[in-house]
Parts: structure tokens; C-alpha cells; sequence
């Protein structure tokens, strides 16, 4: 018996150990499916880390089922700011798992609906120039990561992938 899962779970992020972590964040997602204690916010957290863990090892499937789960348990007030933003993470890592198993569509429709919630975060606009670059969507990427750049102008990686994206539309 674990006195705290949770908590042995994040710590157990912490030192990216994350087949551990899984273990022990399915063992409190069991614990509260038993005797249920927690605010549906505090169970869509569970569900995120989890996932999350589960994303790190490439369990992309099992991954996209618990971001799924938080998503349906997070608070859907628009009007709140921090629900905005934990859905905006939640759908950020659920696009990147689909783009993993390559379902494009379906990795385009969340990181859309993330920058949608925080159209600020120039981490979406990067991470669905990401996802159009897989598609072979050229002019929309850079769209993307120029107003990446615009917004966060340090990130090398943004320059470094907008001049490929340019230099591979050119050749085409």
C-alpha cells in the first residue's frame, strides 16, 4: 500500500521514470474508481499525468484514451482562464500523440482547438506547424512559425524549421 500514489507518481516524473509513474497514477485513478474522493478537475489531472507518462513512453494509443478521459472531466467554462488553459495542454499532447500514429487529421483538429483557447502560446502555433508540415501543408507552416517567431523571437528551433520548411517548398 502507498501512502500517496499521486504524489509518487509526479516524483517519479520528476526523475523521468515514467513506466513507474504510470503504475502509480493507475494505482490512484483505481483508488478513487473505488472510493471516489477527488473533484472531477483532480481526476482529469490523474488521467493528464498518466497520460502524459504514458506519451513519454510512446504508448501513444493509451495515451490519446487518457488525455480523451481529462479532457471529458475538465471544467468546460471558456469563461475561465485556467481551464482554458489545462484543456489547451490536454489537447496539445493528445494532437502530438495523434500525429505519433500519424492520424493527421486528427492531431490538426486539436492543436487547433488549443490555440483557439490560448491563441498566445506560441507552443501550438509551433506544434501545428509541426502537424501541417507532416501533411505537406508548406505556405500554412510557415504562416505558423512566423507568428511563432513573433511571439516568442528567441526559439532557434523556429528559425531552424522555418528555413527548412522554405527550403523544402522551394524544391517542390
Amino acid at each position: 500500500q502507498i501512502d500517496n500514489p499521486e504524489q509518487s507518481g509526479r516524483a517519479s516524473m520528476a526523475e523521468d521514470d515514467y513506466e513507474q509513474a504510470v503504475l502509480y497514477f493507475s494505482l490512484a485513478i483505481d483508488e478513487e474508481n473505488e472510493q471516489p474522493t477527488r473533484s472531477d478537475a483532480q481526476k482529469s489531472d490523474l488521467y493528464f499525468m498518466r497520460g502524459s507518462s504514458l506519451f513519454m513512453l510512446q504508448k501513444n494509443e493509451d495515451a490519446v484514451e487518457d488525455f480523451t478521459r481529462a479532457l471529458d472531466l475538465k471544467s468546460k467554462n471558456d469563461k475561465d482562464p485556467q481551464s482554458r488553459t489545462a484543456r489547451a495542454q490536454i489537447l496539445n499532447l493528445r494532437s502530438q500523440s495523434f500525429l505519433e500514429m500519424e492520424k493527421f487529421g486528427s492531431a490538426l483538429r486539436d492543436i487547433d482547438l488549443a490555440i483557439e483557447l490560448a491563441p498566445h502560446v506560441a507552443a501550438y502555433r509551433r506544434q501545428r506547424a509541426i502537424n501541417l508540415y507532416a501533411m505537406d501543408k508548406l505556405d500554412e507552416a510557415l504562416a505558423d512559425l512566423n507568428i511563432a517567431i513573433g511571439t516568442v523571437s528567441k526559439d532557434s528551433f523556429l528559425y531552424a524549421f522555418r528555413g527548412h520548411v522554405h527550403e523544402i517548398g522551394r524544391a517542390h
